[in-house]
């Protein structure tokens, strides 16, 4: 399984990939950091390529690395 985190200090990532690890001990589990910052609005559209590429099968995100709801919306669209 692919999981994807965008906004999430590498600390935190690492702390939440393992506990998902640790409840699904039998499955394969790569996690991916891209972005551990707010993402700026001319960066959405590089950001949503770059999901789009690595075909994750969950994407967490942290509410405040996207400024605002149009940011969401042009990312998951």
């Amino acid at each position: 399984m692919h999981l994807v985190g965008i906004g999430f200090t590498p600390e935190y990532w690492e702390e939440l990939v393992h506990s998902i690890r640790k409840q699904s001990p039998d499955e394969t589990l790569v996690g991916t950091l891209l972005s551990t910052e707010a993402v700026e609005p001319e960066q959405i559209e590089v950001l949503g390529d770059q999901i789009s590429d690595s075909h994750p099968d969950l994407v967490f995100f942290n509410l405040l690395a996207l400024e605002n709801t149009v940011s969401l919306y042009v990312l998951f669209q």
